[in-house]
């Protein structure tokens, strides 16, 4: 869901997100109280990873009350406010924002540090649930794309699928580079470069279109839709694609694009 807390929003940050849970009874947790059951149960590998292997001990707690928690922490890398607030009786709101010390190395660090800390904020944000306060299969999602229906996953298999295929599209250059000894082998002899270098952009091209398709899931699993030019992306690659080798998968990539534009108006509305 977008950042809305108003503590949150009011600072200058270079990260944020937020995580709702709808429960279907009154609250019965403090922000503070569900705060703290939820790091207390996340694995203690991810604390250490975190910085936290105490959990909250070494975090600041600015505020709190029955309605919001308030809490700062701060390394050499970045530093971090998480809001937590009941903003109704049956609805948690976790938000976190970042602001980076050093930029180059954090965004760097947080392109695996950020998956992390995703999935454990789904998990504190239903920290201390008691029996009648369960929360539904739709809060859950976090106002998530469903996978299923996800352009960022279906643009990773069809990127995984592309780089897999090498083998079977070009195997006179995959043996060329693996008797070079891959290790700079495209432009160690030039008679075989040319050959060598079909597999290599057909691989390098089959990572940048995961690399695509993981921005845009991350994109999903924070604000419930693509970025707003994917379905555009998606479907100028594909025509161009398809347009330069009509018998080619390139097709693929309109019906991605068409989830992207579904999933993008659906939100919008």
């Amino acid at each position: 869901m977008e950042v809305t807390d108003p503590i949150a929003a009011a600072r200058r940050y270079d990260y944020a997100d937020a995580f709702e849970l709808r429960l279907e009874g009154p609250d019965r947790c403090s922000p503070e109280e569900w705060v703290r059951a939820g790091v207390d149960a996340t694995p203690t590998w991810i604390k250490r990873i975190a910085g936290n292997a105490d959990g909250l001990g070494s975090v600041r707690i600015v505020e709190s009350d029955a309605a919001v928690v308030v809490l700062e922490d701060s390394d050499r890398l970045m530093d971090t406010v998480m809001v937590a607030r009941n903003a109704e009786p049956g609805r948690r709101v976790l938000t976190t924002v970042l602001r980076y010390r050093r930029p180059v190395l954090t965004r760097a660090v947080w392109v695996i540090v950020g998956i992390l800390h995703r999935r454990t904020a789904r998990r504190v944000v239903t920290g201390g649930l008691r029996q009648g306060t369960a929360p539904s299969a739709a809060a859950l999602s976090r106002l998530g794309v469903p996978p299923v229906r996800s352009a960022g996953l279906w643009t990773m298999v069809l990127g995984v699928a592309h780089v897999a295929s090498v083998n079977a599209s070009y195997p006179e250059s995959v043996r060329s580079v693996m008797d070079g000894g891959v290790i700079a082998s495209v432009d160690a002899d030039p008679v075989l470069t040319e050959r060598r270098a079909v597999g290599f952009w057909y691989v390098t091209s089959g990572l940048l279109v995961i690399g695509l398709g993981a921005i845009v899931r991350g994109h999903e699993k924070v604000h419930g839709r693509p970025p707003p030019a994917t379905a555009t992306v998606l479907v100028a690659t594909g025509l161009w694609g398809a347009l330069l080798m009509p018998v080619s998968p390139f097709w693929l990539f309109l019906p991605i694009a068409w989830l992207a534009r579904r999933s993008a108006n659906s939100r919008g509305r």
